[in-house]
């Protein structure tokens, strides 16, 4: 019998792992400010888009294979961590957790070579707003478990944000 079956402790229930797991969920602890009234409520969660900005502009210029690779296994991670939390937390979308905000924000701007300030900042804005609205399409994903939902209504927003923003494009505005 080895000591983690004798005590029941093991490196993915452990308060240091339980610790550093909330170190990334939370985004380096963005997800943990006090909440606010009115729309200073979702101020966690905007805050918590912006380190997606940042994965976006550290992998503009890498190739779309190496770039869809990262992207593949940063969306496992942030899906196991949010996962893990939720389990530890026994609640669904803990409210610390932002790191499947990183995650929407990266896709939103994902593959877009050409972004210059006005598409980064518009696809910002749009991001955070379908994530609080969630119109129809986007908040069926939500009703998924065990740390996909919580990841995959802002995988669903982030991808409809590319979407739009590459119209934009497209139709040269701007």
């Amino acid at each position: 019998m080895t000591i983690s079956e004798k005590t029941n402790i093991t490196w993915h229930n452990s308060p240091q792992a339980i610790s550093i797991f909330k170190f990334f969920g939370s985004c380096c602890y963005i997800g943990c400010m006090k909440k606010q009234n009115g729309i200073w409520n979702y101020l966690p969660d905007i805050l918590g888009s912006l380190p997606g900005l940042l994965l976006f502009l550290f992998t503009k210029e890498l190739t779309i294979g190496f770039q869809t690779l990262v992207l593949f296994v940063f969306t496992l991670i942030s899906v196991a961590i949010t996962y893990k939390l939720e389990e530890c937390d026994s609640i669904r979308g803990s409210v610390e957790v932002v790191i499947d905000k990183s995650l929407g924000m990266w896709i939103s701007l994902f593959a877009l070579w050409d972004a210059n300030f006005s598409v980064v900042a518009s696809a910002f804005i749009l991001y955070n707003l379908l994530n609080i609205l969630r119109p129809y399409p986007i908040s069926i994903f939500q009703t998924l478990k065990n740390g996909i939902g919580t990841n995959a209504d802002d995988f669903a927003s982030g991808m409809v944000t590319n979407i739009i923003i590459r119209y934009l494009l497209l139709k040269s505005v701007f």
